[in-house]
């Protein structure tokens, strides 16, 4: 069908002169039926963007400032404390969540580890365990490099065996943070936070009244699905 339309086309044209102008002019018409072109509307472009992307992660503290507040009764402490993660590996904490589509992000944070405090002039190591949820939210859009702001929760549990010591509550952090896109799949993320909570606290059946405020420096890699 396409070669008689075309075949009787060319006839027409070469036959009727063209009237549209005041100027006669002779055109020749070269056709071939490969020339044919699909209609400007049935022609689509898609630029899809998924709404969600799933990611997983690794979360490295680097440094932690960290001020603690013990009292019961007529005892009480004040303690500072800094801590520099000489071990990377052992100290990181398992990172998953989502991406959307306006550049928000929604993480989830499991660690577990082992850290050396002092209560009232005694070294004890702690075993803690952290569950976290953060909510970040960018200051710009649709840019390799992001900065953000951080707002989340954060449960922990703690025993210190030594003095039988063990505590449990909620925190809040607050923080910013950039991250940057190396791929389209792969990103990195530094982040500055500020975590505070009044978990409960007992000391050998004795319940403390316990503050704790946290200042910390954390770098993180992940893989969007």
């Amino acid at each position: 069908m396409k070669l008689s339309k075309t075949t009787t086309l060319a006839l027409l044209f070469g036959t009727i002169p063209t009237i549209s102008f005041a100027n006669t002019e002779t055109t020749n018409h070269n056709y071939n039926e490969y020339d044919y072109k699909e209609p400007a509307e049935y022609v689509y472009e898609y630029d899809y963007k998924k709404p969600v992307r799933f990611f997983i992660g690794l979360n490295a503290p680097l440094i932690q400032y960290q001020n603690i507040k013990a009292s019961a009764n007529s005892y009480e402490e004040t303690d500072s404390v800094t801590k520099i993660n000489n071990k990377i590996f052992e100290n990181t904490a398992l990172v998953f969540g989502a991406d959307t589509d306006s550049d928000f992000r929604l993480s989830f944070l499991i660690s577990h580890n082992s850290n050396e405090t002092k209560i009232a002039n005694i070294s004890t190591k702690t075993k803690q365990t952290n569950l976290g949820l953060v909510l970040d939210i960018p200051f710009l859009k649709e840019a390799e490099t992001k900065p953000f702001a951080r707002l989340g929760l954060e449960y922990l549990n703690f025993e210190q065996t030594d003095i039988d010591m063990s505590g449990s509550g909620i925190g809040y952090i607050l923080g910013l943070g950039i991250t940057h896109n190396f791929t389209n799949d792969i990103f990195g993320v530094i982040s500055a936070s500020y975590a505070f909570g009044k978990p409960d606290v007992d000391v050998s059946d004795v319940e403390l009244s316990y503050k704790e405020n946290t200042f910390g420096l954390s770098v993180g890699l992940g893989y969007r699905f």
